[in-house]
């Protein structure tokens, strides 16, 4: 009994100790990204749609949360939802959807931020993709900004239909 107790002790020092303190959050930067995924795509390639020219308004965020101009804030993927915007499209023909960002034109050298590979076949309209744990502030922290979004299919797409992703970032 005593061995238990102590085991139980241990744990919860254990979890207590190797728990990562995180920042609090200053400011969350929501991004929407739009556009269209054509019908009959290959399932035996990858699908890369490249979103330039998005706005941080990352100078605003700082000034509306107070937020030094000096200060050196860490960066965060938060979430990121695909969606289709079309009722009658499911997207269960979608296996991986990643998300990366990049600076000016050169899409080879981009930064992964989400990532979802195995998407259940009952996805339905909305898929999340899963956020990674990168500070991503050297790329993000700039006015404007590219994105570089991924999809692997299982099958062709059934139709020429529009999508939309809500991607939000925090800064600690």
């Amino acid at each position: 009994m005593q061995i238990l107790n102590k085991g139980i002790v241990l744990l919860f020092l254990l979890s207590f100790l190797s728990c990562r303190k995180r920042e609090p959050v200053l400011f969350e930067i929501p991004f929407r990204l739009s556009f269209q995924v054509q019908a009959g795509l290959n399932p035996f390639e990858k699908h890369y749609y490249p979103v330039r020219n998005i706005t941080t308004n990352i100078q605003n965020l700082r000034q509306q949360f107070n937020v030094e101009p000096d200060r050196v804030l860490r960066i965060r993927p938060a979430s990121a939802i695909f969606s289709s915007l079309h009722q009658d499209v499911d997207l269960d023909f979608i296996q991986e959807v990643g998300i990366s960002v990049f600076k000016g034109f050169d899409q080879q050298n981009d930064t992964d931020v989400f990532l979802t590979e195995f998407i259940p076949v009952n996805a339905g309209r909305n898929i999340n993709v899963l956020p990674f744990d990168d500070d991503v502030a050297d790329v993000i922290n700039v006015e404007e900004l590219n994105f570089l979004v991924s999809l692997r299919l299982r099958a062709p797409s059934p139709v020429f239909f529009e999508t939309s992703v809500d991607i939000k970032f925090i800064a600690e």
